[in-house]
């Protein structure tokens, strides 16, 4: 445990470093016939920016956090985030190098490992029970997104694009983060609104506005978050900063912002989303 404590907490890329470890770690257990297949869908995946969110938005709240302790739950969303795109795969959503019995094992194993992962966050049993909470809310919303999906596809041409997995998760880190954090209710709200917001823009980052189904996919799935009318107004009316401004003052939050900013970034069309 000691050798993955980074120098610097906030080190965004050496939280990127310690979560994949541990989740390469884990899936060290699985089973002989699963191995390369769980490897090879988790391998496909070259950013670890849920386990981030998480292990960042926890320091901003007034819990004294050692990012190792809450190393388990970062594995754990990114455990779930894994274990929807092998299912996207499973139901015909994605493209990938498995089939669809091969696809549905994977997932199904990735969703028990997320779980058993979780039970190792050090916290008072309470916390840990939220936790467990927050992580089979969001397992039931991606559940109940595949047959909202399926009947809402129209050609061969809707991909693993069109399912909201990264809102989902990312709203779900945020919500770790602040339990984990101790944060106050307004604090917890921004972080989970605030992942909220940039699964969305990540998810559909060239379609403004968006299409309407996908805002009633809004609409339907982030109804906890906010309305679909929200998300659109956010490049409008409202700087992504904003959702961040119930967070106390701290080099914590400033880093949070700092990483927001650069998800939001990573594509033109993803740009007007931010107002410096």
């Amino acid at each position: 445990m000691g050798a993955d404590q980074p120098s610097d907490p906030l080190d965004l890329d050496a939280i990127e470093v310690m979560v994949d470890d541990r989740l390469r770690s884990w899936l060290q257990s699985a089973p002989d016939a699963l191995t390369a297949d769980a490897r090879a869908v988790t391998s496909a995946t070259a950013e670890r920016i849920r386990g981030q969110w998480l292990v960042v938005g926890a320091q901003t709240g007034p819990a004294e956090i050692d990012p190792t302790a809450v190393l388990p739950a970062a594995t754990s969303v990114e455990l779930i985030y894994e274990q929807a795109v092998a299912n996207a795969e499973a139901t015909g959503f994605a493209t990938g190098g498995l089939d669809r019995d091969h696809a549905l094992l994977v997932s199904d194993y990735l969703h028990s490992l997320a779980y058993a992962v979780m039970g190792n966050v050090e916290a008072e049993q309470p916390v840990k029970q939220a936790c467990f909470g927050s992580l089979s809310s969001a397992s039931q919303r991606l559940a109940s997104l595949w047959t909202t999906l399926q009947d809402a596809q129209t050609d061969d041409s809707v991909a693993l694009r069109s399912v909201p997995i990264d809102p989902i998760v990312l709203a779900t880190a945020g919500e770790l983060a602040g339990i984990l954090g101790d944060s106050d209710p307004g604090s917890r709200s921004a972080l989970r609104k605030t992942g909220a917001a940039i699964g969305i823009a990540r998810w559909q980052p060239s379609e403004r506005p968006a299409t309407e189904a996908r805002t009633a996919i809004v609409d339907e799935t982030f109804s906890a978050e906010w309305s679909a009318a929200d998300v659109l107004a956010v490049g409008e009316h409202r700087s992504l900063g904003e959702l961040l401004d119930p967070l106390p003052d701290s080099p914590a939050t400033e880093t949070l912002r700092s990483f927001a900013t650069s998800l939001l970034s990573d594509t033109v069309d993803q740009r007007p989303m931010i107002h410096e």
